[in-house]
């Protein structure tokens, strides 16, 4: 048996390599619709309830948490530490980001319609990435369906009457498709390029994306450092409650990147993005776990970290 199951090495047999690396996908694709579940009602809770509506420092605090959760466990001894050359492990971080950022920025320059239907084209352009990436070509049944996909989008969003004029929302959403892409197949390929199982990848990557969120949370949110409001970061009400929901989101979301990178890792981005997609968006309908969920009267919020993208919303919500 490996070391770990973030580890690299396998069973020495072929076909108990195999029937491991078999359930080893498995697991961690349960692992992710699991975890991706719960912290849809984790952050209903530290957005709607407990009213802390810092999107970028909730997603600097999930990747300060993401980072010591893989020096604990380094130090339990579940993987080796090894370590991997900026210049690999920056470009991973800089995309992680960049999706959060452009995915956030496409949902204020967009209608809700336009920004679903954005999301769709992730497996798509993961497609194309994994062409040129890792030489990776789709079957003819997968063109086949992803030439329907992208079809169905373009169909549904030449009827939305703001396209015409919202050039710049259109061009920052094919950047965050591009961005979503990019950080997906990298999170199989550089496994695989750098030798390197899914925990040493992320143990070395989440130091950069911490340093990026950083820097984002110190422009983006109202820190409150001269006066600290209750509307600002330092002046809101760091209640018990608050402060649990904010922990239990964090510690989900630890779970949710971990999870993705061993899925990843395991089959591939297609295969992770077709097999979580699925059982995420089957609940969404009339009410229980929806798209999104309301942060303001006008907007609501984008996809945090690794696939929860999803919400929870009330029967009735009005997204836009």
């Amino acid at each position: 048996m490996p070391r770990g199951f973030g580890g690299a090495e396998g069973p020495a047999s072929p076909s108990a390599a195999s029937k491991y690396q078999g359930f080893k996908a498995v697991g961690s694709l349960l692992l992710n619709v699991v975890s991706t579940c719960a912290i849809v009602f984790a952050n209903k809770a530290v957005f709607s309830v407990y009213n802390f509506k810092f999107l970028y420092a909730l997603t600097l605090i999930h990747s300060i948490t993401t980072a010591l959760g893989m020096v604990a466990f380094a130090a339990l001894g579940m993987f080796q530490v090894k370590q991997l050359p900026a210049a690999e492990t920056v470009p991973l971080a800089l995309a992680f980001v960049g999706y959060v950022v452009f995915w956030n920025y496409s949902l204020k320059l967009n209608t809700v319609g336009v920004y679903q239907l954005s999301k769709v084209l992730i497996t798509p352009a993961v497609v194309v990435l994994e062409i040129f990436v890792s030489n990776k070509y789709p079957t003819a049944a997968e063109t086949c369906t992803f030439v329907v996909t992208c079809l169905g989008v373009a169909l549904a969003t030449v009827t939305d009457p703001n396209l015409s004029t919202n050039t710049l929302g259109l061009a920052i959403s094919a950047t965050a498709v591009c961005f979503s892409a990019l950080y997906q197949v990298w999170a199989g390929s550089k496994q695989k390029q750098l030798q390197a199982s899914s925990m040493q990848l992320m143990h070395q990557y989440t130091p950069h994306a911490v340093a990026m969120m950083s820097v984002l949370t110190a422009v983006c949110e109202p820190l409150g450092v001269r006066d600290p409001q209750p509307d600002t970061l330092l002046g809101f009400d760091y209640t018990l409650g608050a402060s649990a929901a904010i922990i239990v989101s964090a510690l989900l979301a630890l779970l949710v990147s971990l999870s993705t990178f061993l899925t990843i890792g395991a089959t591939s981005a297609v295969t992770f993005n077709v097999s979580v997609s699925t059982p995420l968006l089957t609940p969404a309908g009339s009410g229980g776990v929806g798209l999104l969920v309301d942060l303001d009267s006008e907007k609501a919020s984008s996809p945090l970290v690794g696939r929860a993208d999803l919400r929870y919303s009330k029967p009735g919500t009005n997204f836009v």
